[in-house]
């Protein structure tokens, strides 16, 4: 038996969230629409983010955080950082920088605000 998890966020805007994920390399493999709500599957690299709609006046907090597993978070980021994102306020994207429990990490925020951290194993050497 096999297992896997994807974790469903919430947005706002469906149609912005669709356009930013395709810009990071996402691929839109679901959208369904009922009455007012929608939902979205993206898909890069076998990862799966889901989206459920809310209302725009909705008050929930955005304390969602998903990791991305990478083989190369370096390379990750240089190949977002073309989109021109600033390194603070929400959309935003921050460098990977080796951290002390031995990984090279960065992270993501959407415009959500849906913190998305990336990283991967540093070498033995770096730790």
């Amino acid at each position: 038996m096999s297992w896997r998890a994807a974790p469903i966020l919430v947005t706002r805007d469906p149609e912005n969230t669709i356009a930013f994920y395709l810009r990071l390399g996402f691929h839109l493999r679901g959208h369904t629409r009922t009455p007012g709500s929608q939902y979205l599957l993206l898909e890069r690299d076998g990862v799966e983010l889901h989206f459920t709609e809310v209302p725009a006046d909705y008050v929930g907090g955005t304390d969602s955080a998903v990791y991305l597993h990478v083989d190369d978070a370096a390379a990750l980021y240089a190949g977002w950082q073309v989109l021109g994102l600033p390194a603070s306020g929400t959309p935003r994207l921050v460098a990977p920088s080796p951290q002390p429990w031995g990984h090279l990490e960065g992270h993501l925020v959407d415009p959500d605000g849906h913190l998305l951290r990336y990283g991967n194993p540093l070498p033995a050497r770096h730790r």
